[in-house]
């Protein structure tokens, strides 16, 4: 769909495009929630180019395994030119976790 597609619709038939964009990312297996997709879309990325094993939506903690059992809490950040440059927050409950690096 072009820009001026795209701007000739209501600010409703936007966000039901956009409902339904995130409901087929869910059912092809890239999205696990209709959250925010920038996440889900870091972690599937991440599993396929390193062969890891996604955890079961919600784990506290970690978002995937390796081969070995080693956990991997997997981040993304959408820039926008609305994003203003900020430092990520620390992973929570790291100290509680007994994670090693």
């Amino acid at each position: 769909m072009n820009d001026d597609k795209l701007k000739s619709k209501s600010v409703l038939q936007i966000l039901g495009l956009y409902s339904q964009i995130l409901e087929e990312l869910c059912s092809r297996g890239v999205l696990r929630s209709v959250n925010n997709p920038a996440a889900d879309y870091a972690e599937y990325l991440c599993c396929r180019a390193l062969s890891l094993q996604r955890t079961p939506k919600s784990t506290k903690g970690y978002d995937a395994t390796d081969a070995n059992g080693n956990k991997y809490e997997i981040k993304a950040r959408r820039l926008t030119s609305r994003s203003h440059p900020t430092r990520f927050s620390a992973i929570r409950e790291l100290e509680q976790d007994n994670l090693t690096f």
